[in-house]
C-alpha cells in the first residue's frame, strides 16, 4: 500500500520544514509528499523548492480546502494524508494509516492533534479524550480512499471552513467505514484571546456553509451556552482544568456568533 501525503501551505515559513522533515523519513517506495502553495507571500515556496523529492501545485490564494483538493486530484496514490504546514507527524504516523486502512472498507481514517505550544489546550483535550466515546478526527490528520471517496462524492463541492467536518459527516453516512486511530500529530494553536476569536469565529460561520444546520443543534448550542459555566464551577478545585474549560466556552460563544453571522448572511 503507497500513500501520498498532501501539505496545504499558506505563509507557513517557520514550521513547513518541520513538517517535512517528520514525514520524510517514514515515506516508502512510491509515496510522495504534495505541496500546495496557497499563493503564500513569505519564503514557503522557496521552502518547499529545497524539498527537490516533493511534488509543489501553486495556485491563487483559495483556502486550505481547495488546497487540499488540489493535492488530491493530483495524487497518484490511492490513500491520500492530509497534514497542515504547522504540524509534525509522530514516527509512526505513515505506519499507523497504512495498518488503518487496511481494515476492510475504510473511506477515511483519521485522529486527533496535541498542542505543541498549548499546555492548556491539551489539558482540555484529555479531558475532551476521557469523557468522549466517539472522538471526532482532525482535518490536520486525517487520510482517505480515492476509490471510495470517488464512488460517493467525498471531496465534492468542498465549503471553505469546516471542510473536515463535511468529510467526516458523509463518511458516517455512506456504506463504507470511518476509523479513528489513536495517533495524534503535534501542531501549533492559537493562544491569545484575540487569535482565538478569529478562529472560532472563522469556524462558526463555515459551519453554515456546511449546510444541514437542524433545529435540534441550534437548541443544543443554546443549552450548552447556558449550563456550561455551572458545570464548569465543579472544577474550581483543578486551576488547569478549570482555567481550559473557561478558554473553551469563549471558543464557543465566538463560534456561535460566527454561527449567527453565517446564518444572518446567508437569508
Amino acid at each position: 500500500m503507497n500513500v501520498s501525503v498532501v501539505i496545504p501551505c499558506y505563509n507557513a515559513e517557520s514550521t513547513i520544514q518541520a513538517t517535512i522533515t517528520s514525514i520524510l523519513p517514514q515515506l516508502t517506495l512510491n509515496d510522495e509528499i504534495i505541496c500546495v502553495n496557497d499563493a503564500s507571500t513569505d519564503s514557503t515556496g522557496i521552502i518547499i523548492q529545497e524539498n527537490n523529492v516533493i511534488k509543489i501545485f501553486s495556485h491563487q490564494n483559495e483556502g486550505v480546502a481547495k488546497s487540499i483538493k488540489k493535492g488530491y486530484d493530483h495524487a497518484k496514490n490511492n490513500i491520500i494524508c492530509i497534514i497542515d504546514a504547522d504540524s509534525i507527524a509522530p514516527q509512526n504516523w505513515i505506519k499507523t494509516i497504512k495498518l488503518t486502512h487496511e481494515i476492510p472498507n475504510t473511506i477515511i481514517a483519521c485522529g486527533t492533534y496535541r498542542s505543541i505550544n498549548d499546555k492548556t489546550r491539551n489539558t482540555y483535550l484529555d479531558f475532551i479524550s476521557k469523557h468522549t466515546k466517539k472522538p471526532n478526527g482532525s482535518g490536520t490528520n486525517m487520510s482517505i480512499n480515492k476509490t471510495f471517496a470517488k464512488e460517493i462524492g467525498l471531496m465534492k463541492d468542498l465549503p471553505k471552513y469546516s471542510w473536515d467536518k463535511l468529510v467526516q459527516e458523509r463518511a458516517q453516512a455512506s456504506k463504507y467505514n470511518k476509523v479513528f486511530y489513536d495517533c495524534p500529530v503535534l501542531t501549533h494553536t492559537p493562544t491569545s484571546l484575540i487569535s482565538i476569536a478569529k478562529q472560532s469565529f472563522r469556524y462558526g460561520r463555515g459551519r453554515t456553509s456546511r449546510g444541514n444546520l437542524k433545529l435540534t443543534f441550534l437548541i443544543k448550542r443554546l443549552t450548552e451556552l447556558i449550563i456550561r459555566p455551572f458545570i464548569t464551577l465543579f472544577f474550581i478545585h483543578k486551576p488547569l482544568l478549570f482555567k481550559a474549560l473557561w478558554i473553551e466556552y469563549y471558543r464557543t460563544i465566538i463560534h456561535t456568533g460566527g454561527l449567527a453571522y453565517g446564518i444572518i448572511t446567508r437569508l
